[in-house]
């Protein structure tokens, strides 16, 4: 309980210096759901009397479906975008990695891009150095998939506060080292050495993934709340809040329960991709989270950084502190959040 309470108040920091109108302070929380070195923790939205949309999609499903066509201009910090549905609007994730095209990219903001949407240029950045060709059997002026986000807050704030290509580079770089040394052995694919998305795919990589969920799976198998069975729907669930050896590394919380079902299962690999990097220690030997380690934390006043409109009525927020960034993107029209993600400097 007392962990959890800390949780709330980690956000509650944030929460009076955002702009958006989730209520944190009526928020439901909890948790922590073990997993090895990684930790997490559930946030629970107010219920709602208004119904929920449901013509929504994220990228990965668009994709899959064939609903969304995303195709290279020439540019390696842009790609132009289209929702071909006449129905869904389609919820891009900053951080999502798309994959084809001359080079594997990531996407730079968040973005709701509504139905028959045309043509719309979104800016992106690389995270394939070695690579402006086609390769193998994959289309050179399309990307066909998108299954992974990006698992490293370092390349994370390169990309949205820096903006930096080169940076953003050096960052592949050192997770792919970082897992190197992990696993003993090379897990850059001989496709593309410099691929971030390849090594993320490797074999290896994705089996321990696995065992991570299954190690929290075999702890909890007399409950609802395992990974591929927990049941979303009638939970109200609007967040997730990641921590590693008794750090807060970063949280994502949304606007509706239902785009928080469609991005659970990939946030979550994505952070366990980002703590198989940090296995210094094990959690119950780190020393324990404390109200007043948040407190020393956060104790500086949350500033605002940067505010910008983006395509299609999407307002964009950056806060930051002395420890963390958070990242607001709201629905220009109504003031209602559509994702906050928060991130350990």
């Amino acid at each position: 309980m007392k962990q959890i309470i800390i949780f709330l108040t980690l956000i509650l920091l944030f929460r009076y210096s955002l702009s958006s109108t989730i209520d944190y302070e009526q928020s439901k929380f909890t948790g922590p759901h073990q997993m090895k070195n990684l930790q997490y923790y559930l946030v629970y939205g107010q219920k709602n009397e208004d119904k929920e949309d449901p013509k929504i999609m994220v990228l990965t499903e668009a994709v899959d479906k064939g609903l969304i066509l995303i195709s290279e201009i020439g540019s390696v910090n842009y790609v132009e975008i289209e929702n071909l549905s006449d129905h869904y609007s389609i919820y891009i994730q900053s951080g999502d990695i798309i994959k084809g095209g001359k080079q594997d990219r990531t996407i730079l903001n968040d973005h709701y891009i509504t139905p028959k949407s045309g043509k719309v240029k979104i800016k992106c950045f690389c995270v394939e150095s070695g690579r402006y060709a086609k390769r193998g059997k994959e289309s050179k002026k399309y990307f066909t998939s998108s299954q992974d986000l990006v698992n490293n807050n370092e390349i994370m704030i390169s990309l949205r506060i820096d903006q930096d290509q080169h940076a953003v580079w050096e960052g592949v770089n050192k997770v792919q080292s970082e897992l190197n040394n992990v696993f003993k052995s090379n897990l850059k694919a001989e496709e593309s050495e410099t691929s971030l998305l390849l090594t993320l795919e490797n074999t290896k990589l994705n089996d321990l993934t696995e065992e991570y969920i299954s190690s929290y799976q075999e702890k909890n198998d007399n409950t609802e709340e395992t990974i591929n069975t927990v049941k979303l729907d009638d939970q109200n669930i609007i967040g997730i809040i990641f921590v590693v050896d008794n750090k807060v590394i970063s949280a994502d919380i949304y606007g509706s329960p239902l785009v928080f079902k469609k991005m659970y299962r990939k946030v979550l690999k994505s952070a366990i991709k980002q703590a198989i990097t940090l296995q210094k220690q094990d959690v119950d030997q780190a020393e324990e989270l404390t109200l007043q380690s948040i407190k020393q934390i956060l104790n500086s006043p949350t500033k605002k950084n940067i505010s910008e409109e983006l395509l299609n009525n999407i307002k964009f927020n950056i806060y930051e502190n002395d420890s963390y960034y958070v990242f607001e993107s709201l629905h220009s029209e109504n003031g209602k959040p559509l994702h906050i993600n928060y991130l350990l400097k």
